[in-house]
């Protein structure tokens, strides 16, 4: 077999992004509050992965996929895989 080929990975291109900054904070004296993340509107790749600190200091991983590309369960091992590899975020 020999398909022919373009200059695109053969399955799907994966992005993985490292957020290595720290957590968004909004002070107010005597309110308490909280980042809200909103999802992606698109993604520039099928499957995109993102690794960076939660604020309680755990790691956050989100794993966004094209769903007309990629099935989401392929997102999640991807997730999956990524969280196996890492060990720890770089310190700022």
């Amino acid at each position: 077999m020999d398909p022919p080929r373009s200059s695109r990975a053969p399955l799907c291109q994966t992005l993985f992004v490292l957020q290595d900054n720290a957590p968004p904070v909004l002070p107010f004296d005597g309110c308490a509050t909280r980042h809200h993340r909103l999802p992606y509107l698109d993604i520039p790749a099928e499957i995109q992965t993102e690794a960076g600190p939660a604020p309680d200091g755990a790691l956050r991983l989100v794993a966004t996929s094209r769903s007309a590309a990629v099935a989401p369960t392929a997102a999640g091992a991807t997730a999956a895989a990524f969280a196996g590899l890492i060990t720890a975020l770089p310190s700022a």
